[in-house]
């Protein structure tokens, strides 16, 4: 292989404490989340790797990847909605950076192949943040409900901590929890400057469209 392109997240940023439209000169910083750890980590062999000679190398950090196949963005969240346990902190209006899978994949193909693109970091998402309430929303159009639930953080926070801890007693898995809450949180976005810039990337994907093709996906397969 000529180029290794490896897969991290807008998450590396940390979920809270960074500014709106933030880029990739921020600094990265753990939090104690093992997700963001890991995710700041890997960057960091995958970097050192580059910087060393022994392979070329590009780091992208995709957005929120929703679309057929996204099981955190789309087959999740509607899972959740069904079961009635869906709600979302900051009243809704924590930032929401999707990007539909085909924008990505469009991404990380241009991150591949163009040349200027060895030894950066490239966040690649699909340049227009909405309010959660506002993606998440369609899922609930989908399936028929009204809704989101919208909370103020702490409150939302705390109701996840006891959720996650009543499923954690029963011996079963939950993605609601704290650090969901508060990611879901976000004040701000992420600028996908760089990735026009270097890669010529261009978002081709709105959400309304990008929505109307999960839907499609999700109804052949009697999802809703």
């Amino acid at each position: 292989a000529r180029r290794f392109v490896h897969i991290s997240s807008v998450r590396a940023f940390s979920d809270l404490g960074f500014p709106p439209g933030v880029d990739e000169s921020h600094p990265v910083r753990p939090d104690g989340n093992p997700y963001v750890d890991t995710k700041i980590a890997s960057e960091q062999v995958v970097l050192q790797a580059h910087a060393a000679g022994e392979i070329d190398c590009v780091v992208i950090r995709p957005g929120d990847v929703y679309g057929p196949g996204s099981r955190p963005w789309t087959l999740l969240p509607l899972e959740i909605i069904r079961s009635g346990r869906f709600v979302l902190p900051a009243r809704g209006r924590g930032t929401f950076s999707p990007v539909y899978v085909d924008d990505l994949v469009d991404g990380l193909v241009r991150a591949a192949t163009v040349p200027e693109a060895a030894g950066e970091v490239i966040t690649v998402s699909g340049g227009a943040d909405v309010p959660a309430r506002d993606f998440f929303g369609h899922y609930f159009r989908m399936l028929g409900r009204r809704g989101p639930l919208c909370l103020p953080t702490p409150v939302a926070v705390a109701g996840a901590r006891l959720a996650g801890g009543l499923e954690r007693l029963r011996g079963r898995e939950t993605e609601i929890n704290a650090t969901s809450m508060r990611y879901l949180a976000r004040p701000g976005g992420y600028s996908i400057a760089k990735a026009r810039r270097l890669l010529g990337y261009e978002p081709a994907v709105g959400l309304d469209e990008g929505m109307r093709r999960t839907e499609a996906w999700l109804r052949e397969r009697g999802l809703v």
